[in-house]
């Protein structure tokens, strides 16, 4: 399988949107798009074209350029299951324990509340190395985890374990 790309959009004041490239297929996922002008720009500036969108959670901050872009580019949305009230136009809804691809690579669904009841994090074993890829939202961070709006925190450490 060909190495696979992460691409990282910084948007809105503080956030980063990721994107997942296949350079074989072309094949592109943008990863939870709060702004869509970032995620256009970086496109544009790449020459490239998305053909997903996935979401981990419903905060607007990972959400809120998901219509404009499936507008634009006629892409569908992956997201969790349990979001569907609260995340418009799910294409593929998913949930704990489901296999599906991101960009073509193969991705395992896991359900971590804490962040948000319904959040999902994605691990991509076929991308980056022995260890792969793991598309986390707020669930986990470098120095730290998201915060705990919805959940408890003895759920947000469950979800780490």
């Amino acid at each position: 399988m060909t190495k696979a790309e992460l691409i990282r959009v910084p948007a809105l004041d503080d956030n980063y949107i990721w994107m997942l490239h296949d350079p074989s297929s072309n094949a592109l996922a943008v990863i939870d798009p709060g702004d869509a002008t970032a995620v256009i720009d970086a496109l544009e500036a790449r020459s490239l074209t998305p053909t997903e969108i996935v979401n981990t959670h419903h905060h607007a901050d990972h959400t809120a350029g998901n219509a404009e872009l499936m507008e634009r580019y006629g892409i569908p949305l992956t997201a969790p299951a349990s979001e569907t009230a609260r995340i418009e136009n799910i294409t593929h809804a998913v949930a704990e324990g489901d296999t599906i691809t991101i960009a073509g690579y193969t991705a395992h669904v896991f359900a971590t509340p804490g962040h948000t009841n319904g959040h999902v994090i994605f691990h991509l074993p076929d991308c980056f190395g022995d260890h792969g890829l793991g598309l986390l939202g707020d669930t986990l961070f470098a120095l730290g985890c998201g915060r705990v709006f919805e959940g408890s925190m003895a759920e947000m450490w469950s979800s780490m374990l």
